[in-house]
C-alpha cells in the first residue's frame, strides 16, 4: 500500500487544526517520527496552530522549540500561532518574547502576529508599544482591523489615557475603520 509522506501528514494535521483536534494533530506528528517521515515548516506550523486553536499554549511553545532542535526554521506563521496561543492564555511576556525572536530573525510580521502582539501589549499594560505597533502596521500595509483597535482602546481605558483613546478613535475613522458601539463605549468609559 501507499505510505503517508510529509504532504499527507501536513494535510492531516491542518485538518486537525481546522477541526480543533490538537491532540490528534500531535498524534500525527508523533506518527511521523515513528515512520521516519521528517516534518517540515508547514507540518510544524500546522501543529502549532492546532495547539493554538485548542488553547494549548504550552504545547504550541514546545513544538516551536522542537522545530529548531530538528533543524526546521520557524516562519512567521509558526511564530504567529505560538504568539497567539500565548496571548490567549494571558502569557503576554512569552508572546512578546516570541515577537522579539521573530523580529531578530528578520521575519516580517503578518496580521495574526501583529494582532497577538497588540493584545499582548494590552495585557501587559504596554500601551505605548501597542500604539507604535498599530502605526507600524499601517506603514507595512498590514492594516489593523476593528479587533486591533478595540484591544488598543481597551488598554488605553485601563491606563486612563482618555485623550489618546479619543485620538485613536479619530484615527480609526480617518483610516476607514468604522468604530463600533464597543469602541465608542470604551472611549466613553475612559473619560
Amino acid at each position: 500500500g501507499l505510505l503517508p509522506d510529509v504532504i499527507s501528514y501536513s494535510a492531516a494535521i491542518s485538518a486537525c487544526e481546522e477541526g480543533r483536534r490538537w491532540s490528534q494533530a500531535l498524534d500525527y506528528l508523533a506518527s511521523m517520527r515513528q515512520e521516519t517521515v521528517s516534518p517540515n515548516v508547514i507540518t510544524y506550523s500546522a501543529a502549532v496552530s492546532a495547539c493554538e486553536k485548542g488553547r494549548q499554549w504550552e504545547k504550541a511553545v514546545f513544538i516551536l522549540g522542537e522545530m529548531r532542535s530538528q533543524g526546521v526554521v520557524p516562519n512567521v506563521v509558526s511564530y504567529s500561532a505560538a504568539m497567539s496561543a500565548c496571548e490567549k492564555a494571558r502569557q503576554w511576556q512569552l508572546a512578546v518574547a516570541k515577537w522579539d525572536v521573530m523580529r531578530e530573525e528578520g521575519l516580517t510580521p503578518n496580521c495574526v502576529s501583529c494582532s497577538a502582539m497588540v493584545a499582548a501589549c494590552g495585557a501587559g499594560g504596554r500601551w505605548v508599544e501597542a500604539l507604535l505597533l498599530l502605526s507600524e502596521m499601517w506603514q507595512r500595509r498590514t492594516n489593523p482591523d476593528l479587533i486591533n483597535y478595540s484591544s488598543a482602546l481597551s488598554m488605553l481605558e485601563q491606563a486612563k489615557q482618555w485623550e489618546r483613546a479619543l485620538d485613536l478613535l479619530a484615527s480609526m475613522s480617518r483610516r476607514g475603520v468604522k468604530p463600533d458601539l464597543i469602541c465608542r463605549s470604551i472611549v466613553k468609559r475612559a473619560r
